[in-house]
């Protein structure tokens, strides 16, 4: 009877540990998620500021807000961009803009 106490025991502390640690990867995900929110604004100014030849701003103009340019880490790629949001310790990927799509999407 007492072997079948400490497994029930364990049982439910393994139910409890894998339930915080998709808690943990849900919220980090959502965090991740609001971020890219915020870098709309970025996205709306680099629309604004698209050169006639399809290229985009570097990273370090003036034109466009820095604290954006870095938190969505924006980088002009060919006639494109891409803004990179990193993941988190639990979720090791990236959630990427691509200007080409138009679309947020985990890498």
């Amino acid at each position: 009877m007492r072997l079948r106490s400490v497994i029930a025991t364990l049982a439910a502390l393994a139910c409890l540990l894998v339930g915080a640690v998709a808690i943990l990867v849900w919220r980090e995900t959502r965090l991740v998620e609001s971020a890219a929110r915020e870098c709309a604004a970025l996205i709306e100014a680099l629309a604004a500021l698209k050169t006639e030849g399809g290229g985009y701003p570097s990273p370090d103009s003036g034109a466009l807000p820095a604290n954006l340019v870095k938190r969505c880490n924006y980088q002009p790629v060919g006639e494109g961009y891409v803004l990179v949001l990193g993941g988190s310790t639990l979720n090791l990927q990236a959630y990427e803009y691509d200007s080409r799509t138009r679309q947020w999407q985990w890498d």
